[in-house]
């Protein structure tokens, strides 16, 4: 099973993408500043990660008025239980995923779903063309990578098969990494004090990678990352790191 694209929608809160890895559903939505997305809860559990932007968040299981707010900056993971009702309001032009592995269900939670009707009719809420578009796909052993773009910054969603690499190279520019669904093994390289760390990440997980660091992504089970970094992209292979990765491809 590779990632693939089903649909795109939206409204004037942006747009919102969505996707299906193996049986986990992932939806990336656009939320301009001002505006709200959830005010319900479901019967299992929701994952979001925010991967760009600022949002206030609040929670309050439907069981009991205990309300959880709180600000939150990317990259961030954000954990919702079961019958947990949700509410995500951007502070600033925001970029955030939720996975679930269940046919899409939700119970309206009138409070916070009161909030999200008021601001989308408040005239002071900016009314500014959706800027998540996708730009390009390519395809290849290891996977499919969506090549997307919101305002400045760039977000690849990213593909990795399992007993496949990815990376070995560095980047002039710090970058950030969200293990959505699977699990890596992943190799870091400082060049010039000669020092290697080696690590392990399961979804969901944030690797933060800075500028002239060689990385090397290699896949232990079938994963989904996505990655994020601002302007145009420039890489530099380091050798040692990039032979597993076309080895691994038989190149």
């Amino acid at each position: 099973m590779t990632l693939e694209f089903l649909d795109k929608g939206g409204d004037i809160r942006g747009a919102i993408l969505f996707f299906k890895f193996n049986q986990e559903k992932t939806n990336l939505f656009e939320l301009k500043k001002g505006y709200a997305r959830g005010g319900h809860s479901h019967d299992y559990d929701i994952i979001h990660t925010l991967i760009s932007g600022t949002i206030e968040h609040r929670t309050k299981s439907i069981y009991s008025s205990d309300e959880i707010i709180e600000t939150v900056s990317a990259p961030a993971i954000l954990k919702i239980p079961a019958n947990t009702a949700n509410l995500i309001v951007a502070l600033e032009d925001s970029i955030f995923s939720e996975i679930f592995q269940s046919e899409y269900k939700s119970i309206v939670y009138s409070e916070y779903r009161d909030i999200v009707l008021k601001k989308i009719k408040n005239e002071n809420t900016s009314n500014s063309e959706n800027k998540l578009v996708i730009e390009n796909t390519i395809e290849d052993d290891r996977g499919k990578i969506f090549f997307l773009k919101f305002g400045y910054k760039k977000i690849n969603f990213i593909e990795l098969k399992k007993g496949f690499a990815r990376g070995g190279h560095f980047h002039p520019f710090d970058s950030e990494h969200i293990i959505l669904s699977g699990k890596i093994k992943y190799l870091e390289k400082n060049l010039q004090l000669d020092e290697e760390s080696e690590k392990f990440y399961q979804a969901p997980s944030i690797i933060k990678t800075k500028a002239e660091l060689a990385h090397l992504f290699v896949g232990l089970d079938d994963t989904v990352f996505i990655e994020t970094y601002d302007g145009e992209y420039t890489a530099t292979y380091y050798p040692d790191y990039r032979k597993q990765v076309e080895e691994k491809l038989d190149l």
